[in-house]
């Protein structure tokens, strides 16, 4: 059994699989996600690079992806599954609770119940009710205003962004973040392109 392996069964076996199921959430290997009209809610299990098989860890990674910010922003309908990573906002379970990263330690059949009890507590009262709490562009501006470490520094998020505050009716502020990340000479042709492509897609919201 790999260490994924060990993580999803130790998902089953703690009742965390169960909480996101009966929430609504559907799995993709150690990624649940759950759609709605607005946005699709993602809860992603990570396993740390330095796990070994006598100690693996893990933490939760959230996020959410806004159907009208998806299509602004690629052109076309989201997927039926979409990967954590390409979630805007996006954040770690440890920045929700007290700003401090979490990692769960577990050990293929020696894993105290305590950290079990702590996932499922993690999880039904802090990620899933922060998900859910976002349902619209008005609740995710609240929740970049509570959380800044959602913003991020890379081009995707700044573009995203950017689509959040257009759609929140803040256009010169939209327009003021595209032009930061599009000011970037660290940044090759396609992000200018793909800038160009958003503006565009943009001016049929207006």
């Amino acid at each position: 059994m790999n260490h994924k392996q060990t993580v999803n069964q130790f998902l089953q076996e703690c009742s965390a699989a169960s909480l996101l199921k009966n929430a609504g959430y559907k799995k993709s290997r150690l990624t649940w996600a759950q759609r709605t009209a607005f946005c699709t809610r993602v809860v992603d299990f990570q396993v740390s690079q330095w796990s070994d098989d006598r100690d693996i860890q893990f933490t939760i990674n959230t996020g959410i992806s806004i159907e009208t910010s998806w299509m602004i922003y690629f052109g076309q309908p989201s997927p039926r599954f979409i990967n954590e990573a390409d979630c805007f906002p996006r954040l770690r379970i440890g920045d929700l609770i007290d700003g401090t990263d979490r990692w769960w330690k577990i050990s293929a059949g020696q894993t105290p119940a305590s950290v079990g009890d702590d996932v499922l507590t993690a999880l039904s009262k802090t990620c899933l009710p922060a998900l859910d709490k976002l349902n619209s562009i008005d609740s995710v501006v609240s929740f970049l205003n509570d959380y800044p470490a959602a913003l991020g520094s890379a081009p995707f998020t700044r573009i995203m962004f950017a689509i959040v505050l257009y759609l929140d009716n803040r256009l010169e502020d939209a327009d003021a973040e595209l032009l930061l990340v599009e000011q970037n000479r660290r940044l090759g042709p396609t992000w200018t392109e793909k800038i160009r492509e958003v503006r565009s897609r943009l001016s049929t919201y207006s």
